[in-house]
């Protein structure tokens, strides 16, 4: 994603218009003589390109567009610096009383098309200073954060206030299903795809109850053997 540093005034908030002839924004001269906007632009460099590019003039921030998995689990100190799952904690609902523990992992995809524009609404495409390489992580955390977590959080909230620790447990495969249906509309209205979601298994805080939350999944291990 492309910052220009010098250029008109933008009329709005958006990522600056297309601007014809720039050639990659290699002179800056043709890229302002066509008008082209100051600030984060709608015009992205692809993947694997290499040009020289002057700072004084653009900053490239590093979008990731096919993520690494993420995960909602226990993380080590440090990592909010390296990962862009590192705000996500486990996923823990209260089921009549019982505290359980749930993995969740999502594997997603962002378009070149749509990075300039979720990055424009989580911070990011700055354009005081010097220019260059920039890899912000940042950004894409914040989306993962207030978009990705802020939805998980809240259904699992709201299954465990309606279900009894028998259902919350036999249900696991609509659980599943309506969370990677979720998550898929959710991303699809940033213009994000979902690439996968998976939901591991259940797990108590009381020791007592896992060999309860084991039974589903011996079930359907068994089931499976059968059909197989």
């Amino acid at each position: 994603m492309v910052i220009a540093l010098d250029g008109a005034q933008p009329e709005d908030d958006r990522p600056g218009p297309t601007v014809p002839g720039h050639q990659g924004y290699r002179p800056p001269w043709i890229f302002l003589k066509n008008g082209g906007w100051r600030g984060m632009q709608e015009e992205t460099l692809s993947g694997g390109t290499v040009c020289a590019l002057n700072p004084y003039f653009v900053r490239v921030v590093l979008i990731p567009t096919h993520l690494p998995t993420l995960e909602w689990d226990e993380k080590m100190p440090g990592e909010e610096y390296m990962n862009y799952d590192a705000h996500l904690d486990r996923i823990t609902a209260t089921v009549q009383g019982y505290r359980l523990f749930v993995d969740v992992k999502q594997l997603l995809r962002i378009p070149a098309a749509s990075a300039p524009e979720s990055v424009r609404r989580h911070g990011g495409g700055q354009f005081s200073g010097i220019g260059g390489l920039q890899h912000d992580r940042q950004p894409v955390q914040r989306f993962v954060q207030r978009v990705l977590d802020a939805m998980v959080a809240s259904y699992f909230s709201q299954i465990a206030t309606a279900l009894t620790v028998r259902d919350f447990l036999n249900n696991y495969r609509g659980t599943r299903l309506d969370l990677a249906s979720l998550v898929e509309n959710e991303l699809r209205e940033w213009g994000v795809e979902s690439k996968g979601t998976h939901l591991g298994e259940f797990r108590a805080e009381d020791e007592a109850l896992n060999e309860m939350l084991q039974k589903p999944t011996r079930r359907r291990a068994h089931a499976g053997g059968e059909a197989a």
